[in-house]
């Protein structure tokens, strides 16, 4: 099953990505013109909601942001 979930901008770095439910992950792709690129992924925990993944989600997205590449 895949499934838009809604567009994020994060707050570090101000990028703009596209949120999906793709089976048993959710998915942060950013787009260009010939589709979309993955650049999170993150394995969906059945014992929560879904908006208590999305959550989740978005939390280790701000933190991965926030990491000075070396």
């Amino acid at each position: 099953m895949n499934k838009y979930l809604g567009n994020y901008e994060t707050s570090e770095e101000n990028n703009h990505l596209t949120l999906h439910q793709m089976g048993k992950f959710l998915t942060a792709c950013t787009s260009f013109n010939t589709g979309l690129c993955e650049i999170y992924r993150f394995k969906i925990d059945n014992d929560f909601t879904l908006d208590e993944n999305l959550n989740d989600f978005i939390e280790y997205i701000e933190e991965e942001e926030t990491k000075i590449p070396l």
